[in-house]
């Protein structure tokens, strides 16, 4: 069985936080550089992950339907760890998630599984 969460937040912050900052990039070891699409997600052998943002080309229908061609073109963020009960282990189950943003809003989707 999947559940589906879809969040929307209105007026996001500027979008030049997307931009790399040297100081955070320096090392790659430590800061993975940003994924490139359709990947949303880059780790590096340590576990620390850097998320890309999707910039959206059509509007989305927030009907909680991931059904939308950026849910398609996109790979999700997946590879979640616990944090209770094991913290640092794998999530013990099936979780992908989306951020996307557009001129005036940013949006973050999840699908979840429950067995």
């Amino acid at each position: 069985m999947g559940l589906t969460v879809a969040l929307f937040l209105s007026n996001p912050v500027s979008t030049v936080a997307q931009s790399t900052s040297p100081e955070l990039s320096s090392d790659a070891n430590l800061n993975p550089p940003p994924p490139v699409a359709p990947a949303s997600i880059a780790r590096t052998d340590q576990g620390r992950a850097t998320v890309r943002a999707i910039k959206l080309t059509e509007p989305l229908n927030l009907d909680g339907v991931l059904d939308e061609a950026a849910y398609e073109e996109n790979l999700p963020i997946d590879g979640f760890i616990q944090t209770i009960p094991q913290e640092g282990q794998p999530v013990s189950e099936r979780t992908e998630a989306w951020v996307m943003y557009d001129s005036e809003n940013l949006y973050m989707a999840c699908r979840c599984w429950d067995s």
